[in-house]
């Protein structure tokens, strides 16, 4: 049965085309839902932005994939929020600009440094990558600028982040580095991880830019900004 679907998702890509725009389709004119995230992860930032004027800040989606599918932001642009979406997969970028077009949306790899990267398409994009991945998962693959956070972030220059969320398939921890500064005015920062070592290694480098971990499940990790979060307090 997995051969089969392989098969039938490199074979007949528009298939694949059609449903990621009918569930963006129907997720944008449906009532929203009380999530769209993997594991309710977006309610858990919900009731931890609980007390804090979210209106003058903006989120950071690197690696947002599809409009709402499995999305952390997708529940705060439904809300009438906005920010900024990096998402190297061009056909996911079209339906960005799609139905997310209050957000800035960017086309590039996201790394600890400026430079040209090899882009991995997987059957299923959520598993695009930098990273390798296995033969059988491959679609394709293309070079594609990488830039840091710390640029992004220059460039748009919001007043703050209230929540920075990663997703690019084990190289969470390259992108943090890259967001040297911004980590500075961020609140919270959502981090997808694989395995305790991933994990031990995120948790130390947040830790040594001031944020705790204040929730973990399976899949994703969020941490909050003490030192910001008081700063931002002080000053509602």
């Amino acid at each position: 049965m997995e051969k089969f679907k392989n098969f039938a998702s490199r074979q007949l890509r528009w298939i694949v085309y059609i449903k990621r725009y009918m569930y963006a389709l129907f997720d944008h004119i449906l009532p929203p839902k009380s999530t769209y995230a993997q594991h309710n992860e977006d309610r858990e930032i919900e009731k931890l932005l609980d007390g804090f004027d979210i209106k003058t800040g903006m989120y950071i989606d690197i690696g947002a994939n599809q409009p709402s599918y499995i999305s952390n932001t997708y529940l705060f642009y439904r809300k009438g929020f906005n920010g900024i979406l990096v998402e190297p997969d061009q056909s996911n970028l079209s339906l960005l600009k799609l139905f997310r077009n209050r957000d800035i949306i960017i086309r590039t790899v996201v790394g600890s440094s400026s430079k040209l990267c090899k882009f991995n398409y997987a059957i299923s994009s959520v598993l695009n990558s930098v990273q390798s991945i296995p033969e059988s998962s491959l679609l394709k693959q293309e070079y594609i600028p990488q830039i840091t956070v710390d640029e992004i972030v220059n460039c748009v220059n919001p007043t703050w982040i209230y929540l920075l969320s990663t997703d690019t398939e084990g190289n969470d921890l390259d992108v943090l580095r890259s967001a040297n500064q911004t980590l500075k005015r961020t609140l919270l920062v959502c981090t997808e991880y694989h395995g305790k070592q991933e994990m031990s290694a995120l948790e130390m480098y947040l830790k040594e830019n001031s944020f705790e971990l204040v929730f973990s499940n399976h899949v994703n990790l969020i941490f909050r900004n003490q030192n910001f979060s008081e700063n931002l307090l002080e000053n509602c």
